[in-house]
């Protein structure tokens, strides 16, 4: 599945690397890392998007070559913090319904059911 089939959309783009982790704001939201051509690999949440993101670089899990590719790029819809639940929990259900179930490949647990 690609980021560009989420609803809503993640529109905020950087290069998931130093350099663009420096660049994203310390904003709330939901964020994908994901490959150059938009292939999801991760669906998180963040209260502060901006040191979420700087401790994935920090995780060889996140930032390992897969069968897939590497993740390359992180998209990011910045969204009130008392909703993040909410809009992670659709966009992995999403995820789950286009590939049988199954959650995107780095990430090891569901989402919090959103109210």
């Amino acid at each position: 599945m690609k980021v560009s089939q989420l609803n809503p959309v993640p529109v905020s783009k950087y290069y998931f690397d130093r350099e663009g982790s420096n660049l994203i704001p310390r904003v709330s939201g939901c964020y994908v890392l994901c490959r150059s051509d938009g292939m999801i690999f991760y669906i998180g949440q963040a209260k502060n998007i901006h040191s979420r993101i700087k401790q994935h670089l920090n995780n060889p899990k996140k930032t390992r070559k897969t069968e897939y590719g590497t993740a390359s790029v992180v998209f990011y819809l910045e969204y009130p913090k008392e909703r993040l639940d909410a809009l992670e929990n659709t966009w992995i259900q999403s995820y789950k319904s286009a590939h049988c179930g199954k959650l995107p490949l780095l990430n090891k647990v569901d989402a919090p059911i959103g109210l």
